[in-house]
């Protein structure tokens, strides 16, 4: 795949598995409130408010661990090197993206469970449906358009950062700054 088509492959993608893995977590601690799983959801949203170069370490040391691992498994089965499994690939663009972008989702998945009534759980379940039940009949189209909306803004987000650095930054030029003299470097 070309360099330049793979945000607009994996941005989409990796929208929808932050949305999901939202809806996931909110739904997770609405079923087992309590202090210690809101607390896990707040850390888990803490990305967006960390500084690319601290959240660049972050995802990369655990990937090149478990890259390492991969690669031991692999020379001791076959005798060959793989290479790099997940670093020098899309899933660890796509992790980094999970990591940075799941509290642009959380911060509108939340809010949509919260107009959900614990009433409507319990009329639900008084006409037989599970959980995952409820989920399905009762909560997944009451979250539909939220869902929708944040991973679109989701998949958004990424590039407000680059285009507020300028469109020269976009098609790999190098962005123009002044010098302390006054003049264009």
């Amino acid at each position: 795949m070309r360099p330049r088509r793979i945000p607009l492959v994996v941005l989409p993608l990796a929208s929808v598995i932050a949305v999901v893995f939202a809806v996931l977590v909110v739904y997770a601690t609405r079923l087992a409130p309590g202090p210690v799983p809101r607390m896990a959801a707040r850390v888990l949203a803490l990305g967006y408010a960390v500084p690319g170069t601290v959240l660049a370490v972050g995802v990369l040391l655990p990937l090149g661990a478990i890259d390492g691992a991969i690669a031991d498994a692999v020379r001791q089965a076959t005798g060959t090197s793989p290479g790099l499994v997940l670093t020098g690939t899309t899933v660890a663009l796509i992790y980094a993206y999970q990591v940075r972008y799941f509290a642009v989702a959380w911060n509108g998945i939340e809010p949509g469970f919260a107009r959900i009534t614990p009433a409507m759980d319990a009329a639900a379940r008084s006409l037989g449906c599970g959980t995952a039940a409820t989920f399905r009949r009762v909560h997944a189209p009451l979250l539909a358009r939220s869902a929708a909306a944040r991973a679109a803004l989701a998949a958004a987000s990424p590039w407000a950062g680059v285009t507020k650095k300028g469109p020269g930054v976009m098609a790999g030029g190098k962005r123009a700054s002044m010098s302390p003299s006054g003049g264009v470097e």
